[in-house]
């Protein structure tokens, strides 16, 4: 069915009624998806297809246990905040997020997998969006867990020199401070949340070069 020889017309989000989908576990605030600039297509069958675009900031719960060879996994919590009833329903279109236009230039992390659910929690319609990361952990062996590892080859040997060696308190003095400035170093790269595997190495390294 066509009027005026037009089968569909373009019309901005903000006159047609849409669900008030928005992202629950945003980072900084609470808003709807999509913009004032965003257009709807209305067909003459009465199907409206929208197509929001939106830059999100997520927060995502950190297990650093095996720093830096550690994986994550960030979900992305959309709900239709105010439907309290089984008047909306909330279909996934695929089995995970589409990397098309997904541009890997980020130097620490790496996409491993995505994967999508949904479910509906007290009424209220909820999908969420599982990003499987991995940390590149180049940079990091190579200035971190390479010189720790030298470093306790190095410590081993304070237990070789002669106790009455006149060098022994110097060379642990200098093993136990480059240990500190290596636990200084990790610890401002690590998120403030339980410790991870290579802290507690720099913490006995630490014991046995004191």
């Amino acid at each position: 069915m066509f009027y005026g020889n037009a089968d569909y017309i373009k019309v901005p989000q903000d006159d047609v009624w849409k669900p008030d989908l928005t992202l629950k576990n945003g980072f900084t605030k609470l808003t709807e998806l999509g913009s004032s600039v965003i257009y709807v297509d209305v067909q003459s069958t009465g199907n409206v297809s929208w197509y929001p675009f939106e830059v999100f900031e997520s927060k995502c719960e950190i297990d650093i246990t095996y720093f830096p060879f550690d994986r994550q996994a960030c979900q992305l919590i959309f709900v239709a905040w105010s439907t309290k009833d089984l008047s909306i329903e909330v279909k996934l279109g695929g089995e995970g997020v589409v990397l098309l236009d997904y541009a890997d230039d980020n130097a620490e992390w790496t996409i491993v997998s995505t994967s999508a659910s949904q479910y509906s929690s007290d009424l209220v319609p909820k999908v969420t969006f599982t990003l499987n990361l991995q940390r590149n952990a180049g940079f990091y062996v190579t200035n971190i867990i390479v010189p720790v590892i030298l470093l306790g080859i190095l410590n081993f040997f304070t237990f070789v020199l002669p106790a009455d060696s006149g060098e022994k308190m110097g060379y642990s003095i200098t093993v136990f401070l480059a240990f500190t400035v290596f636990l200084t170093i990790v610890s401002s790269e690590l998120p403030k949340t339980s410790g991870s595997m290579l802290g507690y190495y720099l913490i006995f390294q630490l014991g046995m070069a004191k």
